[in-house]
């Protein structure tokens, strides 16, 4: 896998910056993590302490550094906090997965369209990417809506696909994608 962080310091968009995730997020991810509202759509918890968002951060940078894993972290310009990340992980022959959070003081406010729609392009071209999917829990409409208008088309219902590791249950999830 390319080495994009060589390459692109940081995208800036109107309202964001989006460069790679450091070691100094941590505090900031781990205070976004205390809503009990982020983790409502996600197929994990999050860091329960700062020590936990910082072995996160230590493992995402690692799996950069070992090319499996390439994570964003989505920071506000006007604060410079960390309010969210994009991470694109599985690339397997021409595709990637893509999963994304943000801060739910920053929820429908187009943010997190923001930054896909201003990073998207440039991962597809770095990397020769012909397919990018997305795993979205079946009650996520916000999520459903912002990859409609990002071009994703919904493929399918998987049937108690996704682990919701906080109500124990298997969670019903559309397949999206961006084929290109």
């Amino acid at each position: 896998m390319k080495k994009i962080f060589n390459k692109i310091q940081k995208i800036e968009t109107k309202n964001l910056i989006l460069r790679e995730i450091q070691a100094k997020d941590a505090k900031d991810f781990f205070e976004y993590y205390t809503s009990e509202n982020i983790c409502k759509y996600l197929d994990w918890n999050g860091p329960k302490s700062l020590e936990e968002a910082e072995e996160y951060i230590y493992t995402w940078r690692k799996g950069y550094e070992e090319n499996w894993i390439l994570p964003f972290a989505i920071v506000n310009k006007s604060n410079d906090k960390m309010i969210g990340t994009i991470i694109f992980s599985e690339f397997i022959g021409k595709r990637a997965d893509l999963g994304y959070e943000i801060c739910e003081a920053y929820w429908r406010k187009g943010l997190m369209y923001e930054a896909l729609d201003k990073l998207l392009p440039i991962v597809i071209r770095e990397f020769d990417l012909e397919r990018i999917q997305s795993i979205v829990f079946k009650d996520n409409e916000a999520s459903k809506r912002l990859l409609d208008k990002l071009k994703f088309n919904e493929e399918g219902l998987l049937k108690k696909y996704s682990y919701h590791i906080v109500s124990a249950e298997c969670i019903d999830s559309y397949i999206y994608a961006l084929v290109l």
